[in-house]
């Protein structure tokens, strides 16, 4: 497609788009104060290059209220084991529990004349 004089046409392929953030760096928390912010609202602020973020929240009349927070990685929740032959217990272990555990489930005899 031939352009008139003048017109420029972007070339999209060779552009690398920055990626789009919402991320809002600063240098301190000094900063971070400073930054302009409507009443009623709470605003999140990156320290550049540390995984610290500062929390600023701005009152009705204007005033600010700062908390600093620290960030730390998760680490992922290990899965479960599988089974093993040592996780098990044999036929006589089971038997024996369930003769003990019988005997203590009985019902008490009742009491006679003789027994005290």
């Amino acid at each position: 497609m031939a352009y008139p004089y003048g017109y420029y046409q972007p070339n999209y392929v060779s552009q690398q788009q920055q990626p789009m953030t919402n991320k809002i760096y600063v240098t301190s928390a000094e900063d971070a104060l400073s930054r302009f912010a409507a009443p009623n609202t709470v605003t999140v602020y990156f320290l550049q290059d540390e995984s610290t973020i500062f929390e600023v929240a701005t009152d009705f009349q204007g005033k600010k209220n700062i908390r600093t927070r620290k960030l730390s990685d998760v680490e992922p929740q290990k899965q479960a084991v599988a089974p093993s032959a040592d996780n098990f217990i044999t036929r006589k272990e089971f038997d024996d529990f369930k003769g003990r555990l019988e005997s203590i489930l009985q019902p008490p005899k009742p009491l006679t004349k003789g027994d005290k």
